[in-house]
């Protein structure tokens, strides 16, 4: 059967122009003609300020250059997320990436700390994180540039100015050759088959395809709104529906991490930027109105505002089949988990991914479309479980927001996940999981979840040989954070922003 040879892309923003970037560096030794329909006139979301770890592989991957982009998208570097209040009101944690500890005496890390723990040592998991140390020190480095050094067990990804991102992947995709077209649609043409011919736009013309790719945003216009896929709502498990976003001035010196601070209502983010802090706080509006909402944002900010408050509605929930017929649904499009854990355009990348993987011929098997579909939805309820755990563990009071939460019913796969957890310390990851046990250890530590008895092998763990290694580990994290540069000063060094008109 004859292959795909011309793919059109429904939406901009850095859903479609990263979508676009992917899929014209796949294709650009065959002849596969990328079209991107997009208008002026309709505005993009443009919150997605903040990635994580395999947002850098993406950019490897498609030929772009790290240094480049974060000068380009006045981006900073992130080592993890500063969770404040998501217990009691006054506490803190920190979801750091990359390594934690290392395995002793063959044993899983988090059971050795745990041993020494309960023996009466009480330092804390988090002090024997690289990024963890690195960004409660205010620094930043390159794992790469730092051989045989404690910090080469770090990670980091980026925070960047969504608006800039997209720009940077239409220019990158543009020149491998996508071809973008101005344009409302006002109608989609489909073939008696049900897949999608036309995409007509307000000036008359038309725009056809082989294969379409819905990076509408909520709209949905293509596969919800054209060919009715259905919306699974989630709003039992994450309660949260609206946010509003303030833009202030850049920090003097910018965090190396996201802050995300539990609010009455729902919780709020600051991200640093290299000119510009994006705030945001998101609720549930059926205890807090948009304009509250704003004056609370307003008052936490961490540095003076640049922009009016902006209200953003959104449903959380997924489209359980985003591929229909010669339709995907990207991004916004297939669904939506609240930026928690900045998994937005990871998803987006992760749905192009799966498609090329599964690429169908112009015949679209629905074999193809039935295991795309399975993945997709495998990939969002692993995000949105690991997302009801940092609520539902909370031991806040202050309002019937969070009370609820304590008493949730959770997802299935959660609520075994757990179980597990605490009857000995066991997580066993799943098929090509995003977050590893460490992300899960991070998190569960954070809101005091511990195990109930530990594993049978961590009897064979000897005590007293078993903390001066876990001392020798957190000093070793300690002289190497301090012998780091100041996130700001690695930023001057190697990449500051490109300043406007060069």
């Amino acid at each position: 059967m004859a292959k795909i040879q011309h793919i059109t892309i429904l939406g901009g923003g850095t859903s479609g122009w990263l979508s676009a970037a992917i899929l014209s560096y796949q294709f650009r030794h065959q002849p596969v003609r990328i079209t991107l329909v997009e208008s002026e006139q309709i505005g993009t979301i443009g919150v997605g300020e903040a990635t994580i770890p395999p947002f850098l592989d993406v950019l490897s991957s498609i030929g772009i250059d790290q240094f480049d982009f974060i000068r380009q998208t006045q981006s900073t570097f992130k080592l993890g997320i500063r969770f404040s209040g998501w217990l009691e009101q006054t506490d803190a944690y920190m979801h750091p990436f990359g390594q934690l500890g290392q395995p002793l005496f063959h044993q899983d890390f988090y059971q050795c700390w745990l041993k020494s723990y309960q023996a009466g040592n009480n330092s804390p998991l988090m002090a024997h994180s690289p990024a963890a140390v690195l960004a409660e020190a205010g620094g930043f480095m390159m794992p790469a540039m730092v051989k045989n050094h404690p910090m080469q067990a770090s990670a980091y990804a980026l925070h960047i100015d969504a608006t800039l991102a997209a720009r940077y992947f239409r220019n990158h995709a543009e020149k491998l050759g996508v071809e973008r077209v101005e344009g409302r649609v006002e109608q989609v043409l489909c073939h008696e088959n049900g897949h999608v011919s036309q995409l007509l736009l307000s000036d008359g013309s038309a725009v056809g395809g082989q294969l379409f790719l819905d990076c509408s945003g909520f709209s949905a216009l293509i596969s919800g709104q054209t060919l009715g896929a259905e919306f699974e709502d989630w709003s039992e498990f994450l309660t949260v529906n609206e946010a509003v976003t303030i833009q202030s001035e850049p920090f003097p010196e910018p965090p190396s991490y996201t802050e995300s601070k539990a609010q009455a209502y729902g919780w709020s983010w600051h991200i640093p930027l290299q000119h510009r802090t994006g705030n945001g706080y998101v609720y549930d509006n059926r205890y807090i109105d948009s304009e509250s909402a704003a004056q609370t944002l307003l008052e936490q900010l961490p540095t003076p505002p640049l922009s009016d408050p902006r209200r953003i509605r959104f449903r959380t929930g997924i489209r359980p089949s985003p591929w229909l017929g010669n339709c995907v649904a990207i991004g916004l499009a297939a669904g939506f988990l609240e930026p928690l854990e900045s998994t937005a355009i990871h998803m987006v990348t992760r749905g192009v991914k799966h498609l090329l993987r599964l690429l169908p011929d112009r015949a679209f098997n629905p074999v193809l479309q039935e295991e795309y579909n399975r993945r997709m939805r495998r990939d969002f309820e692993e995000i949105r479980d690991f997302l009801v755990l940092h609520y539902c563990k909370n031991q806040r009071s202050d309002s019937e927001f969070w009370c609820y939460y304590q008493r949730m019913n959770l997802p299935e796969r959660l609520e075994k996940k757990l179980t597990l957890f605490e009857e000995n310390g066991g997580l066993i990851p799943g098929e090509d999981d995003l977050f590893t046990a460490n992300n899960w250890y991070a998190v569960l530590e954070g809101l005091r979840v511990r195990p109930r008895r530990m594993s049978p092998l961590s009897e064979d763990i000897p005590v007293t040989r078993l903390e001066p290694l876990l001392q020798q580990i957190r000093q070793s994290l300690t002289d190497g954070a301090r012998a780091m540069p100041s996130h700001r000063a690695f930023i001057d060094q190697h990449c500051p922003a490109t300043k406007p008109g060069m």
